[in-house]
């Protein structure tokens, strides 16, 4: 999760819920989520945009790929509801601050040192070419217990917990998605597919229609353009088809004639 780059950015995530937002067709936003964290400043946007989408009548559901950690878990705490698969992990509720520093290092094995001159004690504050201070590392240390008092507020208010019962909870520990339905960090759990057919049925809908938001260009996302209702029992059908495809090829490939003209040619898979 970054402010500015890639996918799961602050920048393609906030234009993607304005433009959901915007749109009166849509009344369930499903957000997939697979990420082991990232920045803070941008989970908290990310957070944010739930709450406005929340506020202007969209239900929101968040369901855990393979791991939802940390800021992944964050901008998911004030999800109307929240599904993990039995094995996905999730949690890591914490804050750490990572900060390089160079100095030692470009001295002992490049022979570069560096030196400042300052106007102020703060006026090359956090510079990678220099050792933190006491004060410096004191204000980092800061900053983290602030955001980790944020993010245990979140997560309490979002899941209807007690606070302290988060700060129990919390201290940067994961838990697969059968204990954290246990302790109430999710509310099911339930594999992506199941998760689908049960939307059809509480929605009452012969098929869902997916706009995906922020839009990946994928192969399957380009032929989803030529088939813009492509509904879950098409997208089965299609899956079912291609599954025989391949078992066709599969026989085809083992026939004498077509294996004489393949033995010098190696396969990988």
């Amino acid at each position: 999760i970054l402010d500015n780059e890639g996918n799961a950015s602050t920048k393609k995530l906030r234009k993607a819920f304005e433009e959901i937002r915007k749109n009166d067709e849509i009344d369930l936003v499903l957000m997939r989520v697979n990420s082991p964290g990232g920045s803070g400043t941008a989970s908290d946007r990310i957070w944010h945009e739930v709450e406005l989408t929340k506020d202007a009548g969209k239900d929101v559901i968040c369901s855990i790929s393979s791991v939802a950690g940390s800021g992944g878990y964050y901008i998911m705490a004030g999800a109307d509801r929240i599904y993990s698969a039995p094995g996905s992990v999730t949690g890591s509720i914490g804050v750490f601050i990572a900060f390089p520093v160079l100095e030692k290092a470009l001295s002992d094995n490049l022979g570069i040192d560096f030196d400042a001159i300052k106007t102020g004690p703060h006026a090359t504050r956090y510079s990678s070419l220099q050792e933190l201070s006491e004060p410096q590392k004191e204000n980092l240390r800061r900053s983290a217990d602030d955001l980790y008092e944020l993010f245990v507020k979140r997560v309490a208010t979002g899941r209807a917990i007690q606070q302290d019962s988060v700060y129990d909870l919390a201290q940067g520990r994961i838990y697969s998605g059968t204990d954290a339905k246990d302790i109430g960090l999710v509310d099911e759990t339930i594999y992506f597919v199941d998760l689908l057919d049960s939307l059809e049925a509480r929605y009452d809908l012969d098929r869902l229609v997916f706009i995906d938001y922020p839009e990946v260009k994928t192969d399957f996302s380009e032929f989803a353009k030529i088939n813009p209702l492509l509904s879950l029992k098409s997208m089965r059908s299609q899956a079912s088809a291609l599954k025989n495809q391949i078992e066709e090829l599969d026989h085809l490939l083992e026939r004498p004639q077509v294996m004489s003209r393949m033995e010098n040619i190696d396969l990988f898979y």
